[in-house]
């Protein structure tokens, strides 16, 4: 049976509680949390049946990797591709089809397929809910924790390995520069930039490329204030667990410095078109 929805959402726009509470709704589904996520291997293996999350404090949410019958094939298939930041769907295509043939109904909650949202609704003939956040918010929740505190100087690094950078912010912005490198650099931002500022232009590409394909955009504070505009997808016995004070707030300077920058680059469409 197929892919039947995409939930998809930059990294640390609320997917992942989104996610849950589908997922509590729709026990007859299989859920697929992050089926592109990098490390999703060793990360599935690390989590065994009702496990908990650290980060999210969410229990089960890898469980139903459990139920496919053949898991190891599709983790084979998995880690012979590249997840960083598709750019196409040929790039993990044969990944998808494997999910796509499972015996099942199935929804995944990818946070990296922007670019291929398109290709995956024509070739699986999916529904694709696009999830987007307030940039500030998003970037302050890069590290949990100390989300209060977090400035326009914080380094991505902070709290993560210095390769990678918060939530794989120095490969995907590496791959999107290779991309857009005239459009990024008339802006002023390259390597050299600040990383928040790397991260606005990851977040603004990312979340434009997603919203002109998606079927449903929807702000997840809009969701968590109001679940209905999410029904039948959300059952309304789980309401309450879309906790507004679950999301993070960035602080006032943050904010005010983050929506300055959106001006300058001319990124604020994003939050206009949601």
């Amino acid at each position: 049976m197929p892919i039947r929805w995409v939930v998809n959402g930059y990294y640390r726009s609320g997917t992942t509680i989104l996610f849950y509470v589908i997922k509590k709704s729709h026990p007859e589904m299989l859920h697929l949390y992050e089926p592109l996520l990098p490390i999703l291997v060793e990360t599935v293996k690390s989590h065994p049946v009702g496990s908990v999350v650290e980060l999210h404090g969410l229990e089960g949410i890898f469980d139903d990797y459990y139920k496919i019958p053949d898991l190891d094939s599709l983790f084979k298939l998995h880690r012979g591709m590249e997840f960083n930041m598709p750019l196409s769907i040929e790039e993990v295509v044969d990944y998808l089809d494997k999910i796509d043939s499972l015996e099942y109904d199935v929804l995944i909650q990818p946070n990296n397929a922007h670019f291929i949202l398109g290709e995956l609704k024509e070739l699986y003939d999916c529904k694709v809910v696009h999830i987007v956040r307030n940039p500030a918010d998003c970037w302050a929740s890069h590290f949990p924790g100390m989300q209060r505190w977090v400035s326009p100087d914080t380094p991505a690094y902070k709290g993560h390995p210095p390769n990678i950078g918060a939530f794989w912010l120095y490969l995907t912005f590496d791959r999107l520069y290779r991309e857009y490198k005239d459009y990024l650099d008339e802006l002023g931002i390259t390597n050299k930039s600040k990383d928040v500022d790397k991260f606005l232009a990851c977040w603004y590409l990312c979340n434009k490329a997603a919203i002109s394909n998606a079927d449903y955009v929807f702000n997840i504070e809009d969701v968590v204030r109001n679940p209905e505009i999410m029904k039948p997808e959300i059952d309304e016995r789980y309401y309450g667990m879309l906790d507004y004070n679950r999301l993070k707030r960035a602080n006032s300077y943050l904010r005010y410095w983050v929506d300055r920058r959106l001006r300058e680059f001319g990124f604020e469409e994003v939050m206009y078109s949601v």
